[in-house]
């Protein structure tokens, strides 16, 4: 395990990856992040133009419309990270499945949130769900090498 790693993950944390710190941020957060239900739960959901444009170009789904926070777990986990099933290996995601990546969804994340210009030469090579297409609205799990959750399954 690469305690670096989640050094790194923690202080993202701290410096603004968090759903309790949105109201704090200097942008306009209706244009940024919205609170869904979603089987009876309240979910984050990013709706940032410029994430969400990288997102559907990354995912190659021009319908994609918001990119969702973790849904469970316990405070600690839900609202506080990308969505497991669909970021996977990520760095913010809530847990350790492997090697942690920085991706540039993670940057451009804090870019957005108004008090970081973030050097994206530092975002690695990510590519987990790359150009899955737009199966994020369907019923299926479709990941079968990880989680399927309420949102996805």
């Amino acid at each position: 395990m690469n305690w670096y790693k989640i050094l790194i993950h923690e202080i993202i944390h701290i410096i603004g990856f968090d759903q309790y710190l949105f109201n704090f941020y200097p942008i306009n957060l209706n244009s940024f992040a919205i609170f869904e239900k979603k089987n009876n739960i309240t979910v984050v959901k990013i709706i940032d133009p410029v994430i969400i444009k990288y997102a559907q170009q990354y995912f190659n789904c021009d319908s994609l419309n918001g990119l969702y926070f973790e849904d469970e777990g316990n405070e600690g986990s839900a609202g506080c990270h990308w969505e497991k099933s669909i970021f996977g290996n990520e760095l913010m995601t809530a847990e350790n499945s492997g090697s942690l990546l920085l991706s540039k969804f993670t940057l451009l994340f804090l870019n957005r949130i108004g008090w970081y210009n973030i050097n994206f030469e530092f975002s690695e090579d990510f590519s987990y769900n790359k150009k899955i297409g737009c199966i994020f609205d369907s019923n299926v799990c479709f990941n079968q090498n990880n989680f399927c959750n309420k949102l996805t399954a």
